[in-house]
């Protein structure tokens, strides 16, 4: 009996070791995945990129290191800014996915504190055209 119940201890700590855990880490970086390749949802992601920034900027810059990154596992939502955008916590990476997800693809990393060098905001000219 008393063989039965260690062994069924044992498997279950086993299985639940091997499961993945759910919360993974922020590695402050971020990928935006446009709907399509129109010059408009081309546009659209370079907007949404410097939104986000912003937003990072603004209210989690600032927090400390352990705070920011449960704040942001627990609450991954904050990042998703239009209606039409899905957001997840991929392998530590913020992954933005605007509409189907079938259009370019913008990579970058958020600043890890108030030291780190600023986010270069690259302006493309051509798109304020279609503001």
């Amino acid at each position: 009996m008393n063989n039965k119940i260690i062994s069924g201890i044992l498997t279950s700590i086993f299985l639940s070791s091997s499961i993945p855990y759910s919360a993974t880490s922020f590695n402050y970086k971020y990928r935006i995945k446009g709907n399509s390749y129109s010059p408009m949802d081309c546009a659209t992601v370079y907007y949404y990129k410097e939104e986000m920034l912003n937003k990072y900027n603004d209210y989690l810059l600032t927090m400390d290191e352990n705070s920011k990154k449960v704040y942001i596992i627990k609450n991954i939502d904050f990042f998703k800014l239009y209606d039409n955008v899905s957001v997840n916590n991929i392998a530590g990476t913020i992954c933005v996915t605007i509409g189907e997800g079938r259009g370019m693809l913008l990579e970058g990393q958020f600043r890890k504190n108030e030291c780190d060098s600023e986010v270069i905001n690259e302006k493309y000219f051509i798109l304020e055209l279609f503001k």
